[in-house]
């Protein structure tokens, strides 16, 4: 850390401070001293209750000099009860004179002694105090990440019913109770230090061997593979071995996971359990509440050969998984439903919804002509044939009524080379082939194929018509005549390419991802200002929401791409209207975007939504979330935190940037706030302890220095970067 340069990047890397003496003019003194060299932010206390409150926060550093009722050995043996590792450095002007008290306090863990009046020496101990800090610090979130890793490894080889054994230079060093089992061990323990050789015994030695020589360099390129143990003991003589690497004892070693022939029935028999009646009619409800034309739909399979499953011990488990995931990629890519349902040995449904009947017709068509005719495993292909039917959908339907429409639909396939009837009224949707095809441009009326070179500039963009032609469920209406003379202005602009865009880097607290840039837009009107965020226009507008979105999405990917140039570890974290995940045009772009931006990093896109508005209907846009993430695009939510609700976000999606409401950054403003601010982090992480959180509107030292103290990895604020209308990195 840079922490002795006066540069911006420095002035971020605030030193928080807490300072126990009971004049204020001593901190005064100190704190200028110091803020001529570097950035710090210190609090002043002097009794034994503060301090005590004070330590539930993060503190780079204590400078310990006088208090009102505890010293300096007691303040050491509180730090060390709360299971704090926080340097205390001792201010003294007279114990370098006596050498005893001198070695005493360094024994009893006091950090450095230093005259306060030297601000050059105790520049230089600050300085070292904070690094050490921090390195403890993150030293110590590794630790328990680690702890975490391995209790959970623990508990997983304690809880599986199948047999787990660890393995170093090919001797045992641990094994649980259904590895003993198999091999007719009545203790566990009593195979610590015998051979693998000698338990396994297979049949071919040499083979064996081979295979277990190259897992032991680390060559994990056939790591299942099944042998005939000789063993007599051994339970089952055909026995699948999964390896992988492990550690015991902080040691590199080998876990051996055997599967046998009743683990694979029982993995058979649960992967039976199909899902109920009820789950299609929930499916159902949920679709006809949201949406006018909605239908149940059926995938059929009616070819696959059985004798290509005897390949290998469980690919008829895996081929039905592959199978319904991709199913499910294809309903949430052609119909904005992500949720497949296995409901028989060689069915599965699902529900689509669309504005209209005609949008209906569209995703239906396009659904039964995406249909795989194979299935990927592994390294193995299986040819598949399968079929579409469905029934439509006019009012609720209980359980026994669900049977017969699922009957129905079974019945009545849909070929998409034939028209398809529906009975409800399609003429207020236009049909596909007169609607227009996406562009990536900023035209919303131009095609959506893109033609980019590796190294071509982002104003270089050219784009060829696509073949593949797709509409919005969102019925445009930007043209409509019920706009009022704001919002007419405002499609002017995007036609013009007039709207502003802006940037504002976050701050990395741990200096590893700071490229990481917030994108904002604003337009004019009437020589005011106005940002999307505040025009409610648009949350009662959802075609023109997504104009307006699919604009911004455009814009500011083709600048990344041109940024990421200069800034090969960029990212943007964009703002969207939640109702523009049901726009089917923005949902095909996304994918085309990331190729877009051409970065060497992973995820350079990031989606934001607002929390309110993705609880308007949480089911179905939670759904929709874990689609783009499928993608290869991270969510992030806004204005996180203020609703009961927030929680179950956090259960149902994993979220890149959680961003906290303004409510949480008035709270940085007095101690009690800042108390009560990390209590509620630590309540959020009990659902997700890998959150990441960003808090923002931090325009001065004194809310960007408080920040440091509660547990929140990302800040953002005008006193780090104020909005730019270009990309500029303050972290280089």
């Amino acid at each position: 850390m840079k922490l002795l340069s006066k540069d911006k990047q420095s002035q971020a890397q605030v030193i928080r401070f807490l300072m126990i003496d009971s004049q204020q003019n001593t901190l005064n003194v100190i704190q200028q001293g110091l803020n001529a060299r570097f950035s710090a932010h210190g609090k002043l206390l002097d009794d034994l209750a503060s301090f005590e409150k004070m330590l539930n926060l993060n503190w780079d550093v204590i400078l310990y000099q006088n208090a009102y009722d505890f010293d300096f050995d007691r303040a050491l043996e509180f730090i060390e009860s709360k299971g704090k590792t926080i340097p205390v450095i001792l201010l003294s002007d007279d114990i370098q004179n006596q050498p005893n008290e001198l070695n005493k306090a360094y024994q009893k863990g006091i950090f450095d002694i230093v005259n306060p009046q030297d601000l050059q020496q105790l520049t230089v101990s600050l300085a070292r105090a904070t690094t050490y800090s921090r390195l403890v610090r993150k030293e110590l979130q590794l630790t328990q990440e680690i702890d975490q890793l391995q209790q959970q490894t623990q508990n997983l080889v304690e809880t599986t019913e199948y047999a787990v054994a660890t393995f170093q230079e090919g001797v045992h060093v641990s094994a649980n109770a259904q590895y003993a089992e198999l091999f007719a061990v009545n203790d566990a323990d009593s195979l610590i230090g015998l051979p693998l050789l000698d338990i396994l015994q297979p049949q071919d030695q040499q083979s064996f061997k081979q295979s277990y020589k190259k897992l032991s360099r680390g060559d994990f390129s056939n790591s299942s593979f099944s042998i005939l143990s000789q063993n007599p003991k051994a339970q089952q003589k055909q026995l699948n071995l999964q390896f992988s690497e492990s550690n015991f004892d902080d040691e590199p070693a080998l876990q051996l996971v055997i599967v046998t022939d009743s683990n694979t029935a029982n993995i058979t028999s649960n992967d039976s359990a199909f899902a109920g009646l009820d789950d299609v009619v929930q499916l159902c409800q949920q679709a006809l509440s949201s949406q006018n034309a909605s239908a149940l739909v059926m995938f059929k399979i009616n070819g696959v050969d059985p004798a290509q499953f005897k390949t290998h011990w469980n690919s008829t488990t895996l081929f039905f998984q592959a199978l319904q995931t991709q199913l499910s990629q294809l309903a949430q890519k052609h119909a904005a439903q992500s949720t497949v349902l296995r409901i028989a040995e060689q069915s599965f449904v699902t529900v689509i919804s669309a504005s209209s009947a005609a949008t209906l017709k569209n995703a239906l068509k396009a659904l039964a002509q995406a249909l795989p005719s194979q299935i990927t495993v592994g390294s193995q292909t299986f040819p598949v044939q399968l079929a579409v039917g469905f029934q439509n959908l006019s009012a609720q339907h209980d359980v026994s009524q669900i049977e017969q429409l699922l009957e129905s639909a079974y019945q009545h396939h849909y070929n998409p080379a034939l028209d398809m009837t529906l009975s409800l009224d399609s003429s207020d949707e236009r049909s596909v082939d007169d609607a227009p095809s996406l562009s990536l441009s900023t035209d919303n009326s131009a095609p959506l194929s893109v033609s980019l070179g590796e190294s071509e500039p982002a104003q270089g963009l050219t784009f060829e018509p696509s073949d593949n032609t797709s509409t919005s469920t969102v019925i445009d209406s930007t043209n409509d005549a019920t706009l009022d003379e704001t919002e007419k202005s405002l499609v002017a602009q995007i036609e013009n390419n007039s709207i502003a865009l802006h940037f504002q880097q976050l701050y990395d607290k741990e200096d590893i991802d700071a490229h990481v840039f917030e994108v904002t837009a604003s337009f004019e009107y009437e020589q005011k200002n106005i940002a999307f965020s505040q025009f409610d226009a648009l949350k009662r507008n959802p075609s023109l929401a997504a104009r307006v979105d699919r604009w911004i999405l455009i814009e500011a990917s083709k600048r990344l791409h041109q940024f990421i140039q200069k800034c090969p570890k960029a990212r943007i974290l964009v703002n969207i209207h939640a109702s523009s995940l049901q726009d089917a045009t923005i949902q095909a772009l996304l994918g085309k975007l990331v190729n877009l931006i051409n970065s060497k990093y992973a995820k350079p896109l990031i989606l934001q939504f607002n929390e309110a508005d993705i609880l308007m209907n949480r089911d179905r846009n939670t759904q929709v979330l874990k689609s783009i993430q499928e993608q290869g695009l991270d969510v992030a939510i806004a204005e996180f935190g203020d609703s009961i609700y927030s929680v179950h976000l956090l259960q149902q999606l994993k979220l890149a940037f959680a961003k906290l409401t303004q409510n949480f950054s008035l709270q940085l403003q007095s101690d009690e706030g800042m108390v009560e601010l990390q209590e509620k982090i630590d309540q959020f992480r009990e659902h997700d302890n890998n959150i990441k959180f960003l808090i923002s509107h931090l325009d001065d030292m004194t809310a960007f220095a408080n920040a440091w103290t509660v547990d929140v990895r990302y800040l953002q604020g005008n006193y780090y970067q104020p909005k730019q209308n270009e990309f500029v990195n303050s972290a280089s």
